[in-house]
């Protein structure tokens, strides 16, 4: 049992620091809860030509209303892009 927590924390770990690694060209633009909204913000971004990287952090979802999605979505864009962004989803 111990065995397999050590290991499950140490890819943890690992995992953690890919992502770190990876993402640090990327900023999070902004945090969606739930599919519309997640696809609104996609639409004002792509309408603009911004790439986006999507993550969704793992959840158990909306216990009290099974039919409502509440699904996290974090999406982020290159830094470079960061103004285009912000008018993008002010607009």
């Amino acid at each position: 049992m111990y065995v397999f927590v050590i290991v499950f924390a140490i890819i943890t770990v690992i995992y953690t620091a890919l992502s770190l690694l990876v993402n640090r060209k990327r900023e999070l633009i902004y945090t969606a809860f739930g599919y519309e909204e997640y696809m609104r913000i996609r639409a004002k971004l792509d309408k603009y030509g911004i790439s986006t990287k999507t993550t969704s952090p793992m959840g158990l979802g909306n216990r009290t209303n099974p039919f409502k999605n509440t699904t996290q979505y974090d999406i982020y864009i290159s830094k470079n892009d960061k103004h285009k962004a912000i008018k993008a989803l002010n607009e």
